[in-house]
């Protein structure tokens, strides 16, 4: 029964949040869970607290649980991902302040002959040897080959444990202190887990680094088409340079159409400047032999690396490619570099699924596929949120690939061509980003916002075990330093052959 009022309730609210276009209608939607949870308690006698988790799940997941079947009569296209973001920032704010007062009153339910009594320490140990114990023997007898240390030392304790001891009968806790064996419990629990963990940490070498010194950095730049552009690149590789990164790639331009500039730009990075170059190589508007003589030439410039893609047929050509003598698809160029050259290959994932994808399931296959023919690691492109990476990083986990993906990077230098470019990708800005820009009154306000955004978002991504971060510089090399900065990473000293 409690399954499907939840089920009523929750499409209930959901219609109720793509109607209500006020931007205060979080709060709403909160007090009437808290009404249903409220009728469904006392009238009904229903473990409403289920109404709750269902409603959760069904935001979190409502593109996958609804049928196509049903999309029709329930319509999701107004909830877009920033109001969802909204409410989960709203929800885990409004947690944090429940759960403090949840503390606060068990705080005043405590009186101070609690910590005079000596039975409660006993009760409070006994409790905490068998629930270790049970603990101990439970988790070595289903991790027998795992390092179960840090779990062992997590225990219940908190805001569950007080809502337990708040539903004890009074009958039962008349003749014992029950509240100070609670307090014994949650202090000395606490105190374990922390002095457990520093100590797990110590022996493990964990060290806690916020400033994230020691990631992995590269770089993308295209070839310059005239002198003018070419002096702003090798500036801004001067700049690049002195952040010490693993690479530098050099773009390709659609169907080869910047062939000679890449090998060349490829070839002064290799040759004058202390840093490794990856070049671009893609498989449309050429011949098999002429892209693998393109490959070798990149390795007698010096180049270890190469990005290898399928590549955007020019404007004025169809997007088929009709040559038999070509590469296929980036699959069959990835088998061919891969059995006849030593480079480390490099190739493209999509977040948001490739735009001529036909599905998202079919996008992952091509990627897993691509490190079948040989793939070492593969770089995405941009997004927003860092969330979409997440959700990617773990469906790729989900379909059996486990290779390095390195999360794109995009700094904002131009919000109105970002939007275009991002269109063009099969991708929507959010809304609230579109806001915050509007609201910039100037190009300082625009560019401290940018460095505010992707900054933060980069930490978020290394905190969630992201070790490596590629920048799409767009040939300016300003936001991107910054970022990488504030992240972290000093600025080191060059030797570079100056460039004529």
């Amino acid at each position: 029964m409690i399954i499907i009022i939840s089920i009523a309730i929750t499409y209930l609210l959901f219609q109720l949040i793509q109607r209500i276009e006020h931007h205060v209608k979080f709060f709403l939607i909160l007090a009437l869970l808290i009404l249903s949870y409220e009728i469904g308690k006392e009238f009904l006698k229903l473990p409403s607290l289920v109404l709750i988790f269902i409603f959760g799940i069904f935001l979190s997941n409502f593109s996958n649980l609804i049928p196509d079947s049903l999309k029709k009569y329930i319509k999701t296209d107004k909830v877009g991902k920033s109001d969802l973001h909204e409410f989960h920032l709203l929800t885990a704010e409004s947690t944090f302040l429940v759960r403090t007062f949840f503390f606060l009153f068990f705080g005043f339910s405590i009186p101070l002959e609690s910590f005079v009594e000596f039975e409660p320490y006993i009760i409070g140990a006994t409790v905490l040897l068998i629930m270790y114990g049970v603990r101990y023997f439970y988790l070595a007898l289903v991790m027998p080959d795992d390092d179960s240390k840090p779990l062992l030392y997590f225990s219940p304790r908190g805001l569950i444990t007080i809502l337990l001891f708040f539903a004890i009968p009074q009958e039962l806790t008349e003749k014992h202190d029950f509240d100070g064996v609670l307090l014994f419990i949650i202090l000395t629990s606490c105190l374990i887990m922390t002095w457990s963990l520093i100590k797990y940490k110590k022996e493990k070498g964990i060290i806690m680094d916020i400033n994230h010194k020691d990631f992995g950095l590269s770089f993308e730049i295209f070839p310059p088409r005239n002198l003018k552009a070419s002096f702003k690149l090798w500036r801004t590789i001067e700049v690049l340079e002195k952040l010490n990164p693993n690479f530098i790639s050099v773009t390709y331009g659609a169907g080869g159409s910047t062939r000679e500039l890449t090998q060349s730009a490829v070839s002064v990075i290799a040759k004058e400047y202390n840093i490794d170059v990856a070049g671009h190589l893609t498989c449309v508007g050429s011949s098999k032999k002429e892209i693998m003589d393109i490959a070798l030439e990149y390795g007698k410039a010096g180049a270890r690396k190469i990005v290898a893609l399928r590549g955007d047929s020019p404007e004025d050509q169809g997007s088929e490619n009709h040559e038999t003598d070509n590469f296929s698809s980036s699959v069959e160029l990835i088998a061919s570099l891969k059995k006849n050259t030593n480079f480390e290959l490099y190739v493209a994932a999509y977040p948001n699924v490739h735009p001529n994808a036909q599905s998202e399931k079919s996008d992952l296959d091509v990627l897993k596929a691509k490190f079948d023919a040989g793939a070492d690691s593969a770089i995405t492109q941009f997004f927003f949120d860092k969330e979409d990476f997440l959700r990617f990083r773990d469906k790729c986990n989900a379909a059996g690939i486990y290779q390095n993906i390195i999360p794109g990077i995009l700094p904002v230098e131009n919000w109105s061509k970002t939007k275009i470019f991002a269109k063009r990708c099969g991708m929507d800005a959010p809304q609230w980003m579109s806001k915050a820009y509007e609201n910039c009154k100037n190009n300082e306000e625009h560019n401290l916002l940018s460095q505010a955004l992707c900054t933060e978002m980069c930490d978020e991504l290394m905190q969630e075990g992201v070790n490596n971060l590629h920048f799409y510089t767009l040939n300016d090399p300003k936001l991107t330093q910054k970022v990488c900065e504030a992240l972290g990473r000093k600025v080191v000293p060059t030797s570079i052959t100056k460039v004529a």
